[in-house]
This record gives structure tokens, sequence and C-alpha cells, in this order.
């Protein structure tokens, strides 16, 4: 087992949830092909992001919409029929290509009328979590992570 959900960081209306890494296992503060997280940004219409998904791998596209329901991310200048998101891919954190910055949690794609992605922005899903940013550094300190 690699972590537990806790219940009281989870929820339901945004489909969102924490996890402890349990004792004895490694962990590092990176993205698997993407690398190492900056500080978490507010998503900007027009920033150039990049999310590791289960299903599809490392994608890109621009955030093409910031409201109250969450963040839009489509592809940007990629071949028809680019997979910016498929079923396994939720909870994949969506960062800015310049920096690694979390800026919104993924929670869906959309393919009709047009292909894009839906999110949360990482701050509010920190919030809604009553979850903190740590830096590498500070995490490392403590003994909670590899660097």
């Amino acid at each position: 087992l690699v972590a537990t959900v806790d219940p009281t960081r989870a929820n339901r209306d945004w489909d969102c949830a924490a996890a402890r890494v349990n004792p004895g296992v490694a962990s590092v503060a990176e993205i698997l092909g993407i690398g190492p997280l900056g500080e978490p940004a507010e998503p900007i219409e027009g920033m150039r992001v990049l999310k590791s998904g289960a299903a599809t791998g490392v994608t890109e596209g621009v955030i093409t919409r910031v409201d109250i329901t969450g963040v839009e991310i489509e592809p940007d200048g990629l071949p028809a029929g680019y997979q910016i998101s498929d079923a396994g891919d939720s909870g994949a954190v969506w960062v800015t290509r310049e920096g690694n910055r979390p800026v919104a949690l993924h929670q869906r794609g959309i393919d009709s009328p047009k292909r894009l992605a839906r999110g949360l922005p990482f701050l509010e899903a920190l919030r809604l979590l009553r979850l903190q940013p740590v830096t590498v550094s500070a995490a490392a300190a403590r003994g909670s992570i590899n660097p």
C-alpha cells in the first residue's frame, strides 16, 4: 500500500482528496516526466501548462478559461485528435511550462463540442482540503520526502 486517503481531507463536491504516503514508502517531490514542482500559482488565461496523466502521459495545453466553475485547458497548435485527457488522468496536477508551478488539479476531459480538459484551481484545492503548500527543502528537512 503506497498511501492512505485521509477522510478528513476530502471534498465530495469537487471530487478531490489528500492522501498521506505510508511510512517506509520512498517518494520524491516531482512529477514523472515533468520534474520538480515550483511554488503554486493562480491559473491565468493564456498560460501554457503540462500534466502527466496515468492514461495519456505528459500532455500540454493552454488555459482558455478561468471562472467559478474551474479551469479549462485546450490543446493549442497540436495535431487533430491530440488526446489531452482520458479516463485515469483525474488527479493529475497541471503545472506551468516555466517553473513547474502547480495551477490546477485535473478533474476530467470533455470531447464535445470541442476537446478540452477541466480542472480545479490548485490553490483552491489546497484550501478545500485544508492543506498548506510545502517547499521541497522544508519537506526534506522534516524527512517527509527524498528530494
